[in-house]
């Protein structure tokens, strides 16, 4: 996970981590880039250090509203299903 700093070209940004430093990343082509925006959260590839998501779309400042962006959980899935779920699996 990243912080979008600064978009380069159609396919190439910079990215901060949670750790500190700066990168120079592709951005793979199955994500749209007309979300991206400086300030938004973006899904990394563990090991190519790409751009494969967008997690949450920075809020625009002009309108007030949030983009839409990734709520925090799965497709599909509703609050508490993990909960039952373990509970079966435990017992």
């Amino acid at each position: 996970m990243g912080n979008l700093e600064e978009i380069i070209d159609e396919n190439h940004a910079i990215v901060s981590s949670n750790v500190g430093p700066e990168y120079y990343v592709g951005i793979t082509s199955f994500v749209d880039k007309a979300q991206l925006e400086p300030g938004s959260t973006v899904l990394m590839h563990n090991k190519a250090l790409t751009v494969v998501g967008i997690l949450q779309v920075r809020r625009s400042r002009a309108r007030g509203a949030a983009a839409p962006g990734w709520d925090g959980r799965a497709p599909g899935r509703t609050r508490g299903a993990g909960r039952r779920a373990r509970r079966c699996v435990d017992s």
